[in-house]
């Protein structure tokens, strides 16, 4: 896992480093611009003029270590230089001398900028001006810099976090808008957050080897999910295994015009690896159901032995008929455990109150807008982060809440965003698909934070997948379903 810090936190770490390792403070600015500059060299050639604007704080030290370091590999660099603060930092300070010393005299004042963007066209404008300390509103003048920065047409790269955002709540003034931002070591929680996470562009992770023993003494409970955190929960196949040992999900849904969401579920539950999975929709849906997927059980709705079942599903494509109403009410009273609620079934949920009829440990996946038809609308994503932290403590579940960066709330306050997904998953199905997916690894006896876990990242990397073979305009939740094969054997690598 990365931690989630928040800005005390990351001091504390840089200073935990400085200490311990032991390296100066300038040193570690050094390792900083120079794991930027490895990925800037790996993913821009020096063709493209680079314009660096650096404000007078550690962040504009970093901008100019990181101009000395473009220089040096033939990149053409100027630098405009922005006295934010009174004073500069001490390691602003070091690393001007040494650009000035190393014969760079591209320097640009705020009366000569102007003057420059019009006669020439940077290909790379990156943003140093401010780092992830701010907590109040620019300046005028800073705003006027920020609007320089923002109108030109170029490729715009954010060191760290985007001049103007604030690391952990909403901003009250203009933002960089960046293209890329990189961050150093870990994410920050504006970054994971749609409100805020959209000034950043693409987010690329930077590690600047910092110490890691800093994190056996210092606890967040927030974090951001990697590749090896997955691979280590994942459980792979025993060869003599046998089909009964993967569970029977039981997917419950398809109103007479939606019944694709319960076969998308479906198919996602049996790709995913349960070892049998039964459906229960109308009857009038059983024919195509079977038709699409020979490999499921037919159930009726009226009078299911639900003891059957390791892990049940309610919601997709279910409607709000009377009868899918009374439906949902009586399974939320026989209080099933390895229960999912996605869909209608949270919107049921919301529509006749039975929150406290919830079972103990189900997971619920609503996106933003089942979010706030559950629990009451939110201002701005950060609100509704909170928002969904204290509903799944007060009633003991998980809560995913869906989006760029799926957030899993847990019952013992932990927050955990997943780094998989792209926007192709912006369409009709996908949910259908994840619902699925959760349900088959409740079957397969993972624990309900485990299931949460693997299934978003499995899902995400699944549609991350398919863009290496589609646009994400073409994506559709079966191209999602049909990548899980290789996303298990990315997995097994």
């Amino acid at each position: 896992m990365l931690p989630v810090f928040n800005s005390s936190q990351l001091k504390a770490w840089d200073q935990f480093t400085i200490l311990n390792e032991p390296i100066k403070s300038i040193d570690l600015m050094e390792r900083a611009s120079d794991c930027f500059v490895k990925w800037m060299a790996a993913t821009f050639d020096q063709t493209k003029p680079v314009l660096i604007f650096c404000g007078n704080g550690n962040n504009g030290g970093d901008g100019l270590a990181i101009a000395r370091k473009l220089v040096h590999l033939k990149y053409t660099v100027n630098v405009f230089c922005c006295h934010i603060s009174l004073n500069d930092s001490t390691d602003f300070q070091i690393n001007l001398e040494r650009l000035m010393q190393s014969g760079f005299d591209n320097f640009l004042t705020i009366q000569s900028l102007d003057q420059f963007l019009s006669n020439n066209k940077p290909g790379i404008l990156i943003d140093a001006l401010l780092g992830y300390g701010v907590n109040r509103p620019v300046s005028d003048n800073l705003i006027h810099v920020l609007s320089l920065y923002n109108g030109v047409n170029a490729i715009k790269i954010s060191i760290d976090i985007p001049s103007g955002l604030f690391i952990d709540q909403m901003s009250s003034s203009p933002c960089i808008w960046a293209d890329y931002t990189f961050t150093f070591q870990c994410p920050k929680l504006s970054q994971l957050i749609a409100d805020t996470g959209i000034y950043c562009g693409t987010l690329i992770i930077g590690d600047i080897g910092l110490d890691q023993d800093f994190l056996l003494s210092h606890f967040t409970d927030c974090n951001y999910i990697v590749l090896e955190d997955v691979k280590n929960i994942y459980k792979k196949r025993n060869p003599f295994a046998f089909k009964n040992q993967f569970g029977h999900c039981l997917v419950i849904g398809g109103s007479f015009e939606m019944c694709g969401a319960t076969i998308l579920s479906a198919e996602a539950a049996m790709r995913a690896g349960a070892g049998l999975v039964s459906v229960s929709t109308l009857e009038e849906n059983r024919n195509l159901v079977i038709a699409r997927l020979p490999e499921v059980q037919y159930v009726k709705p009226l009078g299911i032995t639900f003891s059957k079942y390791q892990s049940v599903l309610i919601g997709p494509g279910m409607g709000h008929s009377k009868e899918s109403q009374m439906l949902v009410e009586k399974i939320l009273k026989m209080q099933i455990s390895n229960l999912v609620i996605d869909a209608d079934g949270l919107n049921i949920i919301a529509q006749n109150n039975l929150h406290e009829l919830i079972p103990v440990n189900s997971i619920l996946t609503p996106h933003i807008g089942e979010f706030d038809r559950l629990f009451g609308k939110s201002e701005n994503g950060f609100e509704r982060l909170e928002k969904a932290r204290t509903m799944a403590v007060k009633y003991s579940v998980y809560i995913i809440l869906k989006g760029k960066y799926t957030a899993i709330c847990t019952p013992e306050n932990e927050v955990y965003f997943n780094s998989t997904g792209n926007a192709g998953l912006a369409k009709a199905g996908s949910g259908d698909v994840l619902s699925g997916i959760l349900c088959s690894f409740l079957s397969q006896s993972y624990s309900y934070k485990n299931a949460c876990l693997l299934g978003v990242y499995l899902h995400g990397l699944s549609a991350d997948l398919c863009v290496d073979k589609m646009a994400q305009e073409v994506m559709t939740a079966t191209d999602v379903i049909s990548n899980l094969s290789p996303a298990f054997k990315f997995l097994n690598e």
